[in-house]
């Protein structure tokens, strides 16, 4: 009977250890929830707060400053006498169109604009007849916050 016992004993433990085994080596993601129909996470952990010391001078330290987002420019339509762009509020752009013909345009309204409160910025120009039918490009180079970013779009002349 003590044998039993024993062989019992023995069993229940070796099933506690591979459970507890099988808990560590996977355990719940307490970000992401195990049943798809549970919407929050079932184990949290509380941070502990921080709360700033001064250095050795007395004063406080200094912040690491906040990295600036990078300037975007994308060009979201370029047809020929037309292109139109997306920057950051305010920034100031110039557009420059290179013909079919390998030649910049010189044409009055390709200068200097501002981008509008939503980013948006849009530049038009006559365009002659006697331009030859081929592919040309837009450049479009806009600065705002001590950044530059310069982007390019082809246009169609037919």
């Amino acid at each position: 009977m003590r044998g039993l016992a024993r062989l019992t004993s023995y069993l229940l433990l070796a099933a506690i250890a591979a459970s507890c085994s099988a808990a560590t080596a996977n355990p719940p993601n307490a970000e992401t929830p195990s049943n798809a129909e549970q919407s929050t996470p079932t184990a949290t952990t509380r941070q502990p707060s921080v709360t700033p010391t001064s250095t050795a001078s007395g004063r406080s330290p200094t912040p690491s400053p906040t990295p600036r987002p990078t300037l975007g420019v994308t060009v979201t339509r370029a047809t020929y006498g037309s292109v139109s762009a997306q920057t950051a509020p305010g920034a100031t752009c110039t557009a420059s169109a290179r013909l079919p013909s390998g030649r910049d345009s010189t044409a009055a309204g390709l200068d200097t604009h501002s981008a509008d409160p939503s980013g948006s910025i849009s530049w038009t120009y006559r365009t002659v007849s006697n331009t030859g039918a081929g592919t040309g490009m837009y450049t479009v180079s806009c600065s705002s916050g001590g950044q530059n970013k310069t982007v390019t779009a082809p246009f169609t002349v037919q």
